[in-house]
């Protein structure tokens, strides 16, 4: 079925209403981000009122409920959280609901710089053969992140290594691995995902030719499951999972080589169902590349991106899909590049703009690259703003906050090294330090998550020279800042039912009692007043119950120097919108320092701003000549200046434009014969790409492979036959991106006779004619340099599609299939005219 210029996948079902009405959903979360503790607020629907009802996943592990209606959830932070999408299960039906965003576990006082002490020296835990993939989550629900590993040593089977967690106190361990062997092979996907609504994470693996899912039946402390659901078929690659049509129920999506499909989930608590694959969008030369998953425009649907090896570039596909119905529309290629060989993916907001942006290696050019995610709902727009050089070899890249600035880093494969990058980006700006190198070698997956406990994201790597997973434990440290004679709190990283804290003056820690420099000692929160500078480098940490927290260390300063920069998103300021959010960034500030905005206009000087007295502005009105800078006042004690002001953000105001792309070309045609198309930008920049589509028949749009220049060589198959071209720009302030051109729709007149210019005139002949079995056209002339032959029937369908003749004098062609009739034979040149030959078939 088709719904305007979509596609009803077949075998995708309605729901009743009546079962969508019961259906979670996730609206918003608030905080975005924030520490093991943290109290989180889910709004949304269908929630259940009863606490202990509701589980909450924040990616690998769950979380505590501690209050529940049917709209909202407090939860609390775990530990060993991921930087993914919440899940709320209805525990009373086995729905799920999905976040739109990600939520990024961070921790408090994490070093401002990365250094070869960051990060321990890699420790191997050893898996079956040559380990692949790797998965976080908490499999025997005991409430630590455990280890999938999936590995394929060859022949006719795979394993699947599982390690669980026994880490204690921040160090890290596994019990001995748990294997699991199936028949398939060249088996490279791996997703935990709660498939069944039951509350734990099942395992989802793919390969050629199966699709598994591994029912959980774990226990706290044993891993086990259930005999696999399996669909055998074509090659499954690199499958992920979310509630693409929000029934509910987590679906699966994958790569079979010629298109990207979905496996809609049937399933029941307790009982795993997956319909057959449907294609939602054909795409050719899938092998070795990388799928990611995320709502790009804002329309808390989510959507796909792939990394595009052959084609050297990125695709995205935007869901469509509504209640029980999965559709997706065209997909849209953004270039990364002659010869970039795009593999690696990773999805982040790595600007701090609240849009998830996209991050592909490309090891052909030796580089990482971001693309600014600039989408609005319903419309999929990127832009590629940062190519981050010189990694020899990069194809795999992961995303997360490795020293809780609450900003994503950057961590990569090179040639011989784990490379990680330290971010300092601010809103639309993408900015990372030099990386500092892991000894790592060749490697085939990157993950990022706490393992030990200690909130920090851990590195884990494959290794298949190792047969084993290499991790790099996360060892950053932590601060806290004061002046001499200030006072500081100190944050314990987690929650329990009984607090510690301990102090360590360079002879071991002791525990600590209030008195008239400290108070809280049995607390979440530590306060050291009066800091002399002789206590600069005493460590803190915090007993809570059994477990120690992070250790942070007292840094004590007799001055402090204060500084605030501002930046603006958009960088640039457009006609039809000129409002741009700006952000204050303050350096030595205090606990709650005191801002001032102040705009310039024209020759009128500084003015202050009316209420513009928080950490950002959103700015309206500008216009040439505008400027705005801010004004703080930090409430550090020893800060020297107190009052300073900021960089100074110019306006400059670009004119809105409308994108568009127009064709032209003959769109009539005789049967077999073909056109050439142009496709002309208006307001399409200095890079401008195209992508063009046709329509056959009750076809929907799809792309037309290797089409991506400006002209397209076209032969219609029949009469309705339809083509547009999809273009993208970079030109600023110019919406729509992508534009579509108008359509040509093509009219193939049927061939009667022969063309009125003889083949006798080039010396051609063809016999017998009647024929049997064998037409033979012969005395073919090179200098003629005819390219092509087809065979068409007199009411024009084509029937020999472009069979390579160039060079060739003679031609036997075998017709002995066709049955009896009148057919025509269709000798064509590169450029110019063809010549028809008509026969008969006994």
């Amino acid at each position: 079925m088709k719904i305007g210029k979509y596609v009803l996948l077949p075998g995708l079902s309605f729901f009743t209403l009546s079962s969508f009405s019961q259906v979670p959903s996730i609206n918003s979360f608030i905080p975005l981000s924030g520490s093991p503790g943290t109290i989180v607020t889910i709004s949304g629907a269908n929630f259940n009122p009863a606490a202990a009802n509701n589980i909450v996943y924040f990616g690998a592990v769950k979380a505590v409920v501690s209050g529940a209606s049917s709209s909202s959830l407090t939860v609390v932070v775990p530990k060993g959280a991921s930087f993914k999408p919440i899940t709320v299960t209805n525990n009373a039906n086995g729905l799920t609901a999905y976040s739109s965003k990600s939520f990024l576990p961070t921790f408090p006082g994490g070093d401002n710089n990365f250094s070869a002490s960051s990060f321990d020296a890699g420790t191997f835990f050893g898996t079956n053969v040559y380990p692949y993939r790797v998965a976080i989550g908490d499999i025997d629900t005991d409430g630590k992140p455990d280890m999938a590993v999936i590995c394929d040593p060859g022949g006719s089977a795979y394993t699947l290594s599982f390690l669980r967690n026994t880490s204690q106190h921040g160090s890290i361990s596994f019990a001995p691995k748990v294997d699991i062997t199936n028949p398939s092979y060249h088996v490279e996907s791996l997703a935990l995902a709660d498939i069944d609504g039951d509350g734990r994470l099942d395992v989802v693996t793919g390969g050629n030719p199966k699709l598994l899912v591994y029912r959980n039946q774990s226990t706290p402390g044993t891993i086990s499951f259930a005999t696999p659901f399996e669909y055998s078929g074509t090659g499954q690659q690199n499958i992920q999972v979310s509630d693409f049509d929000k029934d509910g129920k987590p679906d699966a999506v994958a790569m079979d080589g010629t298109a990207v499909v979905v496996f809609k989930n049937n399933s029941a608590i307790g009982s795993v169902s997956m319909a057959a694959p449907v294609s939602v969008a054909p795409i050719t030369n899938l092998s070795s590349d990388e799928l990611r998953l995320a709502d790009f425009d804002g329309d808390n649907l989510t959507d796909i991106a792939i990394s595009r090896l052959i084609d050297d570039s990125i695709t995205i596909i935007r869901n469509t899909s509504s209640s029980g119905t999965i559709s997706f529309a065209a997909p849209v290629n953004y270039s990364t590049g002659a010869y970039s060989d795009p593999q690696g993916l990773a999805i982040g907001d790595m600007d701090n703009d609240n849009a998830d942006d996209i991050i592909v290696t490309a090891g052909g050019t030796d580089r990482v690259s971001i693309f600014k995610n600039t989408s609005t709902p319903g419309i999929i727009s990127f832009t590629e703003i940062s190519g981050i050089g010189n990694e020899y070899f990069a194809f795999l890249v992961a995303v997360g906050d490795l020293n809780g600035d609450g900003k994503l880093d950057l961590v990569n494969n090179t040639n011989d090294n784990i490379a990680v990058r330290k971010s300092y980006s601010t809103p639309c700006n993408s900015k990372f330090d030099p990386p500092i190198n892991l000894e790592g070698n060749i490697v085939f997956d990157i993950v990022m998550n706490d393992l030990n406990g200690d909130d920090k994201p851990d590195i884990i790597t494959s290794k298949n020279v190792a047969n084993a997973v290499e991790i790099f434990k996360n060892n950053v440290g932590q601060k806290a800042v004061s002046c001499a004679g200030g006072n500081i709190i100190i944050p314990s990283s987690h929650k329990g039912t009984t607090y510690q804290w301990q102090q360590n003056i360079g002879s071991g820690f002791v525990n600590t009692n209030d008195n008239a420099d400290v108070t809280g000692s049995n607390t979440e929160l530590l306060q050291i007043n009066n800091i002399p500078v002789s206590w600069n480098g005493y460590k803190y940490r915090c007993l809570v119950d059994t477990d120690t927290s992070n250790v942070f260390v007292v840094s004590v300063n007799s001055t402090l120097t204060p500084s605030v920069n501002i930046t603006g998103c958009p960088t640039y300021t457009c006609s039809a919108n000129n409002t741009v959010t700006l952000t204050a960034t303050p350096i030595n500030g205090g606990t709650n320092p005191i801002y001032q905005w102040q705009d310039s206009i024209n020759t009128t000087g500084w003015r202050n701003i009316t209420g513009a007295t928080t950490s950002s502005l959103i700015y309206n009105g500008a216009a040439n000549g505008h400027a705005v800078r801010c004004l703080m006042t930090s409430n550090i004690i020893c800060a020297s200046p107190a009052n300073v002001v900021s960089n100074k953000w110019n306006f400059n105001v670009y004119p809105s434009l409308t994108a568009s792309v127009s064709i032209t070309g003959n769109t009539t045609v005789s049967s077999g014969s073909g056109t050439t198309l142009t496709a002309v930008a208006t307001n399409g920049g200095s890079t401008v790409s195209y992508q063009w589509q046709d329509s056959t028949g009750p076809s929907s749009w799809k792309n037309i492979v290797g089409a991506t220049s400006a002209t397209l060589s076209y032969t219609p198959v029949q009469t309705g036959n339809k083509v547009r071209c999809i273009m993208s720009g970079n030109k600023i302030c110019t919406a729509p991106y992508p534009a579509t051109s108008n359509v040509l729709v093509f009219t193939v007149n049927t061939v009667t006779a022969v063309s009125t210019i003889s083949a006798d005139r080039y010396g051609i002949r063809y016999y017998p004619n009647p024929v049997n079995s064998v037409l033979n056209i012969d005395s073919l002339r090179p200098a003629d340099k005819w390219q092509s032959l087809t065979i068409s029937s007199l009411d024009g369908k084509q029937l020999l599609t472009s069979k390579n003749i160039s060079g060739l004098i003679h031609v036997a062609l075998n017709v002995e299939r066709l049955p009896a009739g009148q057919y025509i034979a269709v000798l064509r040149r590169k450029q110019g005219l063809s010549i028809y030959l008509k026969f008969v078939k006994l």
